[in-house]
């Protein structure tokens, strides 16, 4: 791969991440009534995400927020606070200075975590999956069987399935999102997402059952939205993972390789 990292390519990558964001709370706001009480606003570049209907960091985050957005600091603040929340703070090293992290610290906010982000250019040009192993896009009648899977193979509470599943279901009738089902000898393994925006390919929600582990199906999926992307047109990929955690290895071994770390801050 040919691609070096610049701070253009970092602007893509970022806002197809905020992108994808902003498209999957907004289908969700439409719900009748607003049930998991959805709000997106912008501050300045920056644009927060709260969902008390799920209070997970992943979905109450503040996204594509850097230096320039330093005036809008106790507006974000604010805008949590009054819901009963602390924020996460997204960063990217990119977008930082020594001055917008004294003001995190001066706010009472911490470095919690680190989140890889991944990149490459889509080709067709793809090994075959290991033996037994095909992927196939998801029916709407799969997705009770997405959201077993899916917090199965994340550890969740199998009682959420119904409801992650439906989630799902929705996002997939948007025509930005592509969702797959990878299966081993015919038997359910795994599922995964994609979502294109402006050209960029974004791969989310990938996991496999416990049982059927180690037998090639997140290589066969990462491969096989490898080659979507490119039949969708795209001149770009990208994913996220925790460092150095089984995921990320799998995207590099499919010859994504790291851009950066973002940090996530939180409120002590």
């Amino acid at each position: 791969m040919n691609l070096p990292l610049s701070t253009e390519l970092v602007v893509r990558l970022e806002e197809v991440v905020v992108e994808q964001m902003r498209v999957r709370q907004s289908i969700w706001r439409a719900y009748e009534g607003n049930p998991m009480r959805i709000e997106i606003a912008a501050f300045g570049r920056a644009t927060a995400f709260v969902n008390l209907g799920i209070p997970t960091p992943l979905l109450n985050v503040v996204k594509l927020l850097g230096a320039q957005e330093l005036e809008h600091l106790d507006d974000i603040v604010a805008f949590y606070e009054t819901r009963g929340m602390g924020p996460t703070l997204e960063l990217n090293p990119a977008f930082m200075s020594p001055e917008f992290g004294k003001a995190l610290a001066q706010r009472g906010f911490y470095q919690a975590s680190f989140q890889t982000m991944l990149y490459g250019v889509p080709t067709e040009d793809i090994p075959a999956p290991a033996e037994g192993v095909r992927v196939r896009r998801m029916n709407p009648e799969d997705f009770p069987l997405f959201g077993k899977l899916y917090c199965e193979g994340f550890g969740m509470p199998m009682e959420n399935a119904s409801s992650v599943g439906e989630n799902n279901r929705v996002l997939d009738e948007h025509p930005s999102f592509t969702y797959y089902l990878a299966e081993v000898d015919g038997e359910p393994a795994g599922v995964a997402s994609l979502f294109v925006h402006a050209g960029t390919a974004y791969f989310t929600a990938a996991t496999t059952t416990t049982s059927l582990r180690n037998l090639g199906v997140q290589s066969a999926l990462l491969h096989h939205r490898i080659a979507e992307a490119a039949r969708f047109g795209c001149d770009l990929l990208c994913s996220q993972a925790r460092f150095t955690n089984n995921s990320l290895r799998n995207m590099q071994r499919a010859g994504l390789q790291v851009a950066y770390s973002q940090a996530h801050w939180n409120k002590l």
